[in-house]
């Protein structure tokens, strides 16, 4: 029986070349769409699956309606490559007003962006500037630099430690690296206990080492230090720079 069908599909192959040439170069085009789709949605589901309950951890996104009529105006972002993805930057002050009002919220964190904290950030960042604009089409590359946060950010995100803790992250002038970062700078050297040149003129200490990030997550980052260490600094955290992440100790309460 299979050797009649593939007999019968030869001969049909045969007898129409153009059809036949149509029929599978069609085929292969929606079978090659279809698994570069499927392969495009597995990779942006795997994103933050590697943080233990990553399910019931939330990020507060804002919303902004006009006076009168109440229509949001600033939900989204308007222009750049990232238009119309929700707007997740919103005031530091927002982590107090919610403390109390969701009920089931275990833990929530800050998680800040400003300017580089380390020396060699700095440096980079100012190569960067002078090599001036990149031709149109072309991305930078990733600048994984310092992230601000409070002390909660490991209780929401339970990072790896291999060196040291992060305990202390609240104290002014403390820092937690990456493997990758503290390879860089102390090579086969424990981390933990040694100082960092930071901008102004600040020494940093370090007080624990994380394993590297995935590739698959939003959180790039070579370093974290305390929010307390960025007002040290006289630069306090930007509204529009700030993150809040929330996460709920049952599953999270129904949105319906």
């Amino acid at each position: 029986m299979l050797l009649h069908w593939l007999t019968a599909g030869w001969r049909s192959l045969v007898a129409n070349p153009l059809f036949s040439l149509i029929t599978v170069a069609s085929l292969a085009i929606g079978c090659c769409g279809a698994l570069l789709a499927g392969s495009n949605i597995k990779q942006h589901l795997s994103f933050e699956q590697w943080v233990p309950g990553a399910e019931r951890i939330f990020v507060i996104t804002r919303k902004m309606n006009e006076p009168e009529s109440g229509t949001p105006m600033a939900t989204f972002r308007q222009e750049g490559p990232f238009a119309r993805r929700p707007q997740t930057m919103i005031q530091t002050a927002m982590r107090d007003a919610i403390a109390d009002r969701i009920p089931g919220l275990e833990a929530q964190a800050r998680r800040s962006i400003g300017r580089p904290l380390l020396q060699e950030d700095q440096e980079e960042q100012d190569r960067r500037s002078a090599a001036g604009p990149l031709p149109p089409g072309e991305l930078p590359p990733p600048f994984r630099g310092t992230v601000f946060v409070d002390a909660e950010f490991f209780k929401v995100f339970p990072l790896e430690f291999v060196e040291g803790s992060g305990v202390e992250i609240d104290q002014p002038d403390t820092l937690v690296l990456t493997q990758a970062r503290a390879r860089r700078l102390f090579g086969s050297q424990p981390a933990v206990g040694q100082t960092v040149e930071g901008v102004l003129g600040k020494s940093l200490r370090v007080i624990g080492v994380v394993k590297d990030l995935p590739a698959a997550t939003h959180l790039g980052f070579e370093s974290i230090a305390g929010v307390r260490t960025f007002e040290m600094l006289r630069a306090a955290p930007q509204g529009n720079q700030t993150q809040v992440m929330i996460s709920f100790g049952d599953p999270p309460p129904s949105r319906s």
